[in-house]
């Protein structure tokens, strides 16, 4: 019986293969260590690629939370603010890494986003955003408009506003508008 390696689509035979890999609870091999090396580092693109072409049923997330209990491992893109220079990716990198049920992260500095792939068996997105707290940075949320030019913009009070005397609504304005 041969296989087919999700990377080349190379067909060999599994006892033949240079290496296997377990991911998404299915195995897969592989014809070469450099196949092997692309499917490490980016596995969910593989295996969802070879499991469409096998026409197996790809396991889901939630479209709103991306947990699926009955996937080994979630993959979510979490907004960081401040994350400006390649030296804080590094930071959060490593402070999110350390954390119990964490596979990966890796930071875009260019978006503001942390990619972590996680168990949710043993962590949680709440765990991932206080992990991030001791390298110094805070999990985004809702940004405010103007977030990509000021990564600190956020829904509530800041610093910067509480020093201009606060965001809220003043005596004597225009609120409630006129009906």
């Amino acid at each position: 019986m041969t296989v087919r390696d999700p990377v080349c689509g190379m067909e060999i035979e599994p006892q033949d293969a240079a290496a296997s890999r377990e991911h998404m609870g299915h195995t897969f091999y592989f014809c070469s260590p450099n196949c092997v090396a692309q499917f490490d580092a980016d596995p969910h693109r593989y295996a969802q690629t070879a499991l469409v072409a096998t026409e197996a049923p790809l396991p889901v997330g939630s479209a709103t939370t991306g947990v699926n209990p009955a996937l080994p491992l979630v993959r979510i893109d979490l907004p960081v603010l401040g994350l400006q220079r390649e030296q804080d990716g590094r930071a959060a990198e490593a402070a999110i890494r350390g954390l119990p049920g964490v596979r990966s992260a890796h930071a875009n500095t260019g978006s503001g986003m942390i990619t972590v792939e996680y168990d949710p068996q043993r962590t949680t997105t709440a765990a991932l955003a206080v992990g991030l707290r001791p390298a110094g940075f805070r999990a985004g949320g809702a940004t405010g408009f103007g977030s990509r030019s000021r990564p600190d913009a956020s829904f509530g009070p800041t610093r910067s506003s509480s020093r201009r005397g606060g965001g809220g609504i003043r005596k004597g304005s225009d609120w409630p508008p006129p009906a």
